[in-house]
């Protein structure tokens, strides 16, 4: 395995969990939105959604008082039927989810960010994956204990400072312009991390230096294609 790599426990890098039981009988006609499974996978494509289910402003507040509600920068995966698609929560407002259909990926550690997690879960490796370690015949589903005991291969913190760019890490075949990639993968089948080591371009005589774009959590890019 190569000294860049080093396989961690997902459940030891965040918080993985659901949301609290709501009953249709709290259903309201108007209020703050409910999403399931179909709203997380539109929202995931980049649509619009037609919120059709809602529960109370005073209902939300108790839960997100006591146990919390999605922010920014969260994931929510789909778990039951459609499986692995993940959404990175970006200005939605408050919502709240259905538990069951949906996981709920929060407090991310120093050592990760949601951007890394999140192409690291569309990588078809991983896909596979998860219908691996799903349980259920007519109906497939992902545990939270299952996602917990799956090994990420971590970069080191050094490997990742010099990837500025994460595509990188799990788009091989499409490196971005002037820069060396080298793939490495630390065992067959698994997925290919991508070392990018970015050329400076040249500048021209008295023209500025360009800015660098800020980063999100680890070195990471702060904003998803």
């Amino acid at each position: 395995m190569s000294a860049e790599i080093r396989p961690t426990l997902l459940g030891d890098l965040l918080e993985i969990t659901s949301s609290k039981r709501i009953h249709m009988a709290d259903y309201v006609p108007s209020g703050i939105p409910f999403y399931r499974s179909k709203e997380v996978i539109e929202r995931a494509k980049g649509n619009n959604i037609s919120t059709e289910l809602f529960i109370s402003h005073k209902q939300f507040d108790l839960i997100k008082q006591k146990f919390g509600s999605p922010r920014d920068g969260d994931i929510l995966l789909t778990s039951v039927g459609t499986l692995g698609v993940p959404y990175v929560v970006r200005g939605d407002g408050d919502f709240y989810f259905k538990d069951g259909n949906l996981t709920w990926m929060r407090n991310f550690s120093k050592e990760i960010s949601p951007q890394f997690l999140y192409y690291w879960l569309t990588s078809p490796q991983i896909q596979q994956k998860l219908d691996e370690v799903s349980i259920g015949s007519t109906q497939k589903a992902l545990t939270i204990s299952a996602l917990k005991a799956l090994q990420i291969p971590l970069p080191t913190r050094a490997t990742r400072w010099n990837c500025r760019n994460l595509r990188c890490n799990f788009r091989p075949h499409h490196p971005p312009a002037r820069n060396q990639c080298h793939a490495r993968s630390h065992r067959p089948g698994a997925v290919q991390v991508v070392v990018c080591r970015f050329r400076p371009r040249a500048r021209q005589a008295g023209r500025p230096r360009p800015r660098r774009h800020g980063r999100g959590h680890s070195g990471a890019v702060s904003r998803l294609p």
